[in-house]
């Protein structure tokens, strides 16, 4: 009946703001956390294309989709850099919810503490500039791209999408107001 999120998932959920009706791109979707709360802003309308690459995780996923009790989703699982061109700039809204260093689950005790180790952050950072590079591919002109992780690294969150946005000019980030006092200083104004 219900799948409990924390803040940090709800913060990725509120900035897809999925209406009913759009088509929707959870790009790192296993367990299912944030693409049944799409299912739920998109309200039974609409799709959503649940991506796991690790097919392993597939199952989980599905579960949860399934238990969400709507109909208008559908699971695949590629990897990003080989979407098949029917993907190419039809979502309104493309979620990556990246694979990180995990530092937020080092004191909830799911993450050990080489989630601080530089050779772990640049890893996932290098994975994660992939990830995002691919993933602006499938957004439709005029739609939006949501990247988020649940690590505190700059290495991992600011410095990705700053170079996101040094390699493509034509992208401009998206201000939330009621989010402004989160805002990182030196990405603000």
């Amino acid at each position: 009946d219900y799948y409990v999120q924390d803040a940090g998932s709800m913060l990725a959920l509120r900035l897809c703001n999925a209406q009913p009706d759009w088509k929707v791109l959870d790009c790192c979707a296993s367990p299912g956390g944030k693409s049944t709360g799409i299912l739920e802003q998109l309200g039974g309308s609409g799709v959503l294309v649940a991506n796991e690459v690790i097919r392993g995780r597939i199952a989980l996923l599905q579960m949860a989709l399934e238990r969400a009790g709507y109909g208008n989703s559908l699971t695949t699982s590629f990897d990003l850099d080989e979407m098949p061109a029917c993907f190419h700039a039809q979502f309104e809204c493309v979620l990556v919810d990246a694979p990180c260093s995990g530092q937020s689950m080092v004191v909830k005790g799911k993450q050990s503490s080489a989630a601080f180790s530089i050779q772990h952050m640049e890893l996932n950072a290098a994975r994660q500039r992939r990830l995002i590079r691919a993933a602006s591919k499938a957004v439709a002109p005029g739609g939006r791209l949501v990247y988020s992780t649940c690590t505190f690294a700059t290495m991992e969150n600011e410095s990705i999408i700053r170079g996101f946005l040094e390699e493509h000019p034509g992208w401009t980030t998206l201000r939330e107001q009621e989010l402004a006092q989160w805002e990182d200083p030196e990405n603000a104004g």
